[in-house]
């Protein structure tokens, strides 16, 4: 029988979260890298290769609708399939009056969301996998060098930089930082063995 007015018990998770599922194999034979791993305070994700992490005080979920079916408080982490993640995501409303409903409820073995016309609902198994402890991989301490870019310059240089390793397996891109307020440089050896570079001008202020 249906909870008439259960408690909106769990976590909101963001579309932006919920999309770090992109960055996890669909299959590992650890099984816990295929997961997002979810906390009261964070959202991690790794394949074993490169990892990310979002931190901080969640949106309260006081003001988030609660659904009719009975919901149990994740205890520690809840470790979310990152095809349920990327499925959910998709269910998200966008640009929503009531910004709250741009985020996913997540309890123990469910992840909810609504645009107040009707519940998406997906239930899935606990897995009994360990995460991998990222503090022993954060670095620690202040860093050597650091500069601020657009992000969408980045991304642009980067994805030219890639064509020409077309077919490469790991193409790799060499980053030089020279100062804070100094250009950041970018280079690559071509399939053809030409050397690339591009270069571009961090962020003011």
């Amino acid at each position: 029988m249906e909870n008439e007015n259960p408690k909106a018990k769990g976590w909101l998770v963001s579309r932006a979260e919920l999309a770090l599922g992109k960055l996890v194999g669909a299959e590992d034979p650890r099984d816990a890298l295929t997961c997002l791993r979810i906390t009261e305070t964070r959202t991690e994700v790794t394949n074993g290769h490169f990892a990310g992490r979002v931190e901080g005080v969640r949106a309260d979920t006081e003001n988030f609708p609660a659904p009719k079916h009975e919901l149990t408080e994740p205890k520690g982490e809840v470790l979310l399939p990152r095809d349920v993640a990327l499925d959910m995501a998709k269910t998200l409303p966008k640009k929503q009056t009531i910004r709250i409903l741009e985020n996913a409820l997540v309890s123990e073995g469910r992840i909810d969301s609504t645009d107040m016309g009707g519940w998406n609902s997906k239930t899935f198994a606990k897995d009994e996998a360990t995460f991998p402890n990222m503090e022993k991989v954060m670095p620690l301490g202040e860093p050597k060098a650091s500069v601020c870019l657009n992000a969408k310059y980045l991304v642009a240089l980067v994805e030219s930089l890639m064509a020409f390793k077309e077919g490469a397996k790991a193409p790799a891109i060499k980053i030089e930082i020279f100062s804070s307020d100094t250009q950041v440089r970018l280079s690559l050896v071509a399939s053809d063995l030409r050397k690339v570079t591009a270069i571009v001008m961090p962020m003011r202020g």
